[in-house]
């Protein structure tokens, strides 16, 4: 009975160990990952600071995709100006009787129409 005891007890150290380990190592990755988190959150930061204002110059789209009802275009949300004004600009062409589907976005946006 004492020896029964015994190894359920010793077993159930090995288990209690093993989960403590698996434990610290998760909390590391977890850790490792806000880490670099925090770190492009500063770099962001600090590329926002560096922004002036009267460098900036006009861009032109980097992608267009034309299709039955018109075109749109995207610029570069990577390029250095965009980034430091923390936007990104894409411009939608629509032919008379054409249609621009409804979508979403969780981001604020500015939106206006020329013509129409």
């Amino acid at each position: 009975m004492a020896k029964t005891s015994s190894l359920f007890l010793t077993f159930f150290l090995l288990i209690a160990i093993f989960h403590a380990c698996d434990s610290a190592v998760l909390l590391g990755e977890q850790e490792f990952f806000w880490q670099n988190v925090q770190r492009q959150q500063q770099h962001r930061l600090r590329a926002r600071t560096d922004c002036r204002v009267e460098q900036l110059t006009a861009q032109e789209p980097t992608l267009r995709y034309e299709s039955e009802a018109g075109r749109t275009e995207f610029w570069d949300r990577s390029n250095k100006q965009f980034e430091c004004a923390g936007v990104a600009a894409v411009r939608n062409f629509i032919q008379p009787k054409g249609l621009l589907l409804p979508h979403y976005n969780n981001a604020p946006q500015l939106i206006y129409i020329i013509q129409g």
